[in-house]
């Protein structure tokens, strides 16, 4: 089933929104541009819940 005809909601952005995001990320020396910025908080805690799993499997 091809994206098109998902809902859109808050973390989905337009090829037009996401490619105009792209070049501001670039002129501010951003290593990690999230693109909405509704990703950022999102994978802030996707990282922090991955970092407690790793360090209880001792990895």
């Amino acid at each position: 089933m091809p994206t098109v005809a998902f809902p859109k909601g808050l973390f989905w952005a337009s090829a037009r929104r996401g490619a105009a995001g792209i070049p501001r990320a670039i002129d501010e020396k951003r290593d990690v541009a999230y693109l909405p910025r509704a990703w950022g908080p999102a994978m802030w805690i996707i990282r922090l819940i991955l970092e407690k799993v790793l360090k209880r499997l001792r990895l």
